[in-house]
Formats: structure tokens, C-alpha cells, sequence
């Protein structure tokens, strides 16, 4: 009842209502379509917060007189499903990592500004150690408690500008942008390791588990980004084959001591 002969205007944001005044005002001069359709906008409650509404307006003629009819709907549920929807499709739903298709979305765009700027990017591949143990042994839930833990962990080893996204069970990949030298990939697969170190508390117990890293550099491992995946893929097996837990830079051959790995956890 206490918006019977209130302006509509009382239910828009403040910096909307001059706007829409406008656009109604050409509507009328006919140099604007407004009826018939629906138009997404800004409301104001009465507490002053804001919220997502949805704006119809219909015309009678009768005569010479003209009656405007309009219709106002919160869509904030609506907004909200669309939002989860969206979410879900670009993100992983255990650790809210990016997944497999925001991965590739990001990698496209750092790869168009390297390109266009010149530097170089690096690709990290990032198995876990010792994770299969902790799900055949206290089950799916503790191994899920030890992802959402790694991908917090991970996340705190990166720039703002970088990204870190959850690609399979237990496998991690992290984009590094624009680097000057491979030394600053060097530094990252380090800090992931030491982030690793520390075991994860689950109900009482302490679930260890590390990292097997492979780190590709583009343009230097592949003229694509698919071949400079691929090379640090086939980086973090020799990691693996080597003894697990280290990081080495992917090549045609690299030598076994080329590889950095901390033999703590085997």
C-alpha cells in the first residue's frame, strides 16, 4: 500500500530514473521502442539495498487518452540460477578452481598477449603424490578435504594475473603469464612443492601427500599451446619416474640430475 501514487521512479536506483524518464520521453515523441518488451534493470527496496528487476510496460488508448501500464518483477532468484548455471559451467564443484573450459578460455587470451607483446608463458602440470593411499584408506570424503585443500594451497603460490585449474581426479594445471625468464616458473614449481609439504589434517589424521611437476614454456617448447601442454605433460612423468615430489623443465632429453626433487616423500 505505500506505493499507491508513488512515481515508478521510487522503485529505480537514483542514477537510473533520469534515464528512464528519457526514454519514455521518446517514447512518446515515437523516437523510441519501449512497448512490448521486457528491460532488465536496477531496483531500489525500501531499506535503500539494491536487487535485479525486470520492467514491462504496456499502452491502452482510449480517445485521446493514453493509460500506461507497468510491470515490475524482482528476477534476483532468477539472476542467481543463472549465475550458478554459468559458474558450474566454467568451474570445477569440489575446490571452485577454474576447470578444463576456463582454463583454455584464459590460456587463449594470455596466449593472444603474448603474441601481440612478445615474453614468454609458462604451463606447470601438477600431479599429486601419495593421493590414491588417502582415498582407498579413509575414503572419497577425506580425499575430497585434501583437493579442496591443495586447490587453497595452490592458489596462494600464483599472481593475481595467473591462474591454477583442476583438469582431472588429482591433477592440477597452473598458467604463469608473462615471464622474463624461466627462473620465475622455477620459483612457482617451488613454492607449490613447499606449499605440499605440510600435510593436510583430516579428522585426526595427517595425510601427506607432494607434488610431481612439469613446467613447459611457450614459444620456447612449442609453436602452440597444445604442443607446450603436451611437453609439460610428458615433464611431470619423467618427475614421476624419477622419484616423485620435484619439478623439471621439459626437453627432448633432459638428464635425470636435471631434475629438482625432494626426496621426503617417496
Amino acid at each position: 500500500g505505500k506505493l499507491v501514487r508513488q512515481h515508478i521512479g521510487v522503485l529505480m536506483a537514483e542514477n537510473l530514473r533520469e534515464h528512464h524518464q528519457e526514454m519514455f520521453g521518446q517514447y512518446l515523441i515515437g523516437a523510441h521502442r519501449l512497448m512490448g518488451r521486457a528491460v532488465e534493470s536496477l531496483g531500489r527496496r525500501a531499506d535503500g539495498s539494491m536487487f535485479p528487476m525486470e520492467i514491462s510496460v504496456s499502452e491502452l488508448r482510449h480517445g485521446k487518452s493514453r493509460l500506461f501500464t507497468g510491470i515490475l518483477r524482482d528476477i534476483s532468484e532468477r539472476k542467481e540460477n543463472e549465475d550458478r548455471i554459468k559458474r558450474l559451467a566454467h568451474h570445477d564443484n569440489l575446490t571452485g578452481l577454474p576447470n578444463r573450459n576456463l582454463l583454455n578460455d584464459r590460456i587463449n587470451h594470455a596466449l593472444a598477449r603474448v603474441r601481440r607483446h612478445g615474453g614468454r608463458m609458462a604451463v606447470l602440470y601438477v600431479d599429486l603424490d601419495k593421493f590414491k593411499p588417502i582415498n582407498d584408506t579413509l575414503g572419497h570424503e577425506a580425499g575430497d578435504a585434501v583437493l579442496r585443500e591443495v586447490a587453497q594451497r595452490l592458489v596462494t603460490c600464483i599472481r593475481g594475473s595467473d591462474t591454477v585449474s583442476r583438469v582431472g581426479g588429482d591433477e592440477f594445471v597452473v598458467v604463469v603469464e608473462e615471464i622474463g625468464r624461466p627462473g620465475e616458473a622455477s620459483m612457482v614449481a617451488r613454492k607449490i612443492i613447499d606449499a605440499m609439504a605440510r600435510p593436510v589434517l583430516y579428522m585426526g589424521h595427517a595425510c601427506k601427500i607432494g607434488a610431481s611437476i612439469g613446467v613447459a614454456i611457450f614459444p620456447d617448447d612449442g609453436a602452440t599451446m597444445e604442443d607446450v601442454c603436451k611437453a609439460a605433460d610428458v615433464a611431470m612423468y619423467r618427475v614421476k619416474h624419477a622419484g616423485r615430489n620435484g619439478f623439471c623443465f621439459y626437453s627432448e632429453n633432459t638428464p635425470q640430475d636435471e631434475i629438482d626433487y625432494d626426496s621426503s616423500v617417496t
